[in-house]
């Protein structure tokens, strides 16, 4: 089916929308499309609008979306990179994004009645009334730059189609001096930085707008046991450390921190360090011990064990060898080669690892065994979240870089997965006795 037969299907004023809406991006010289996003034949309408070196797609799926898009420059607009939700416009020099709220004040009502000053219920009332509640605050010097917190524009509203006003937070800054869409998402982060901080401090709210990522890449991926007519849930058979659990929900609540995220798995594994680096020396103590000939008083016989454990006690021992230890006591060789082994890792681990970590997981390398490879790896990502060495060229790993994308893409899942491993090998007989 071709352009004119999918709009010859639509109704007559739909119809004239969208022959406006083409119109206007051939003349900017926009993308435009049909696409059959469920795959059964019923096209919808897309504009692509450029986010960086990328495109963003923006649906237009009745007269609404048209009249709300015909309403205002979207041809001029783009999303800007790095992004979940926020478009600019170098030309009128402003950037917009949708802000969410970290902390205790998830009401929207609440955030703009503590932004703005007034009470809760004089704000319900205008939010009711439909009339937009903005704080704003003006640049003092002779640029003028202008922020304006609350209510998103309807420009905002109309090119992220899926937003609803009632629902949305936005911050907007106007004045800028943007040529190119990374300077807007420069403008943008330096201005809510500074701005963000003082809200905190001064009207404690936690604000901060979410970047965007690429789609999370897991290791192994996690199986789906649901059923259809759903799934069944027994009495949980097993219970965990309450302190490794803890870290455990810690890392899963923080999924919009990567960083954090990884070193509350790495503290999930550190737990249990003391656990697989006695395991070995354990075995040898209890060999001695039920040797009928072993004799407590014979001095021959306590050297015999203290010779039997020596390296595998004490400060001597390393955390990068305290980590392999407990890698080893929770994954086998032949399931991290398989994982390992699967695009796109496989293809991660070429090259592009490197960004970062120095230290490769190659299932080739017949030198060192596998898993004292990725603890250090671990070990080495660990250390670059959580300091840096002066002789360190690489620095620390810093959040929104590159570094932290590819990170939480493929190092996260890895580290995730071996926390849930280590839990499940620990895990206990639930007991409520």
């Amino acid at each position: 089916m071709d352009n004119e037969e999918k709009m010859r299907k639509l109704s007559g004023r739909m119809r004239e929308g969208l022959e406006k809406i083409v119109a206007r991006c051939e003349k900017a010289g926009v993308r435009y499309g049909w696409e059959d996003l469920l795959g059964d034949g019923e096209y919808s309408f897309v504009i692509y609008i450029p986010q960086g070196t990328r495109r963003h797609e923006v649906y237009v799926n009745d007269l609404g979306d048209a009249k709300r898009l015909l309403d205002f420059s979207f041809e001029k607009c783009a999303f800007v990179e790095g992004y979940e939700d926020a478009i600019c416009c170098c030309e009128e020099g402003w950037v917009e994004a949708v802000v969410e709220s970290l902390g205790r004040l998830s009401n929207r009502t609440a955030i703009l009645s503590r932004l703005t000053g007034r009470g809760y219920d004089e704000v319900a009332a205008d939010v009711k009334a439909d009339k937009d509640v903005r704080m704003e605050i003006v640049e003092g010097g002779t640029k003028g730059v202008r922020v304006l917190i609350g209510d998103p524009s309807s420009v905002l509203l109309g090119i992220i189609n899926y937003l609803v006003k009632r629902d949305t937070v936005s911050v907007r800054v106007e004045g800028l001096e943007i040529t190119k869409n990374i300077e807007a998402a420069q403008q943008l982060a330096r201005v809510t930085n500074s701005l963000f901080f003082e809200l905190r401090e001064k009207c404690d709210v936690e604000l901060f707008i979410e970047r965007r990522y690429e789609v999370k890449t897991s290791w192994f991926v996690r199986k789906s046991r649901a059923k259809m007519g759903g799934l069944k849930v027994g009495f949980p058979k097993f219970e965990y450390d309450k302190q490794p659990i803890e870290l455990y929900w810690h890392a899963v609540s923080a999924y919009k921190m990567p960083l954090l995220q990884y070193l509350a798995y790495y503290q999930i594994l550190e737990y249990y360090f003391k656990t697989y680096s006695m395991l070995e020396a354990r075995g040898e103590i209890r060999n001695c011990l039920k040797d009928p000939g072993f004799d407590v008083d014979d001095d021959d016989d306590i050297e015999r064990i203290v010779a039997s454990v020596s390296g595998k006690l004490g400060p001597r021992v390393s955390e990068r060898d305290l980590l392999c230890d407990t890698i080893r006591g929770c994954i086998s060789k032949e399931e991290l080669v398989s994982g390992i082994s699967n695009a796109p890792l496989k293809d991660y681990f070429k090259d592009e690892c490197k960004t970062v970590s120095q230290y490769k997981v190659n299932p080739e390398n017949k030198e060192i065994e596998i898993r004292e490879q990725l603890a250090e790896r671990i070990y080495d990502i660990r250390c670059r979240i959580v300091h840096a060495k002066e002789d360190d060229k690489r620095g620390r790993i810093m959040p929104f870089t590159k570094e932290e994308v590819l990170l939480r893409r493929f190092d996260l899942p890895m580290i995730e997965n071996l926390a849930n491993k280590v839990l499940i090998a620990n895990s206990k007989k639930l007991s409520l006795g």
